[in-house]
Parts: C-alpha cells; sequence; structure tokens
C-alpha cells in the first residue's frame, strides 16, 4: 500500500483530513471521490502488487458506492441526513 499511495493526489476529505484507505489486520478499503479515481487507484495497485509477485483475488474483492450523499448534521458519526 506504502508503494501504491507514493505521489498519489486522491482520495476523499473527511473533516479537512484526506483519507485514501482504510486497513485493518489483513482488509485495505481504497477510499476515492469518483468512479475513475478508484479505477486509477486499483490499476495502481494492480501494476505494483504483480511486480511484487502479489496477485489481488479478484473474486474476493467488493466495491461500495454511497446509495446517497450524507451530510453529518452534529459531532460524530450517529446523526446523517440526506
Amino acid at each position: 500500500m506504502r508503494r501504491t499511495l507514493e505521489g498519489w493526489d486522491g482520495g476523499v476529505r473527511i473533516g479537512g483530513v484526506k483519507l485514501t484507505n482504510l486497513r485493518h489486520a489483513d482488509d485495505t478499503s481504497l477510499l476515492a471521490a469518483s468512479e475513475t479515481e478508484m479505477t486509477s487507484l486499483l490499476d495502481r495497485m494492480e501494476q505494483i502488487s504483480n511486480a511484487m509477485g502479489l496477485f489481488i483475488n479478484r473474486s474476493k474483492t467488493k466495491a461500495m458506492l454511497p446509495a446517497r450523499s450524507a451530510t453529518i448534521v452534529q459531532e460524530g458519526w450517529s446523526s446523517l441526513a440526506p
């Protein structure tokens, strides 16, 4: 992931902080502001991984898109409004 994200300018801003990925144990979630940006990031990750002898298991890979835009109306994550 470090090599994939070196020099990467994409991601999403939440609370003024730019996020490009979330990692927990052996799972990684990539964050992108658009489908084009995500495609580019996945292609970049696949090229770098393949060069290291690692391969993405596409049957275990999932893409999640927000169903609607949400706005945080109170501090914290518990209160979202359409």
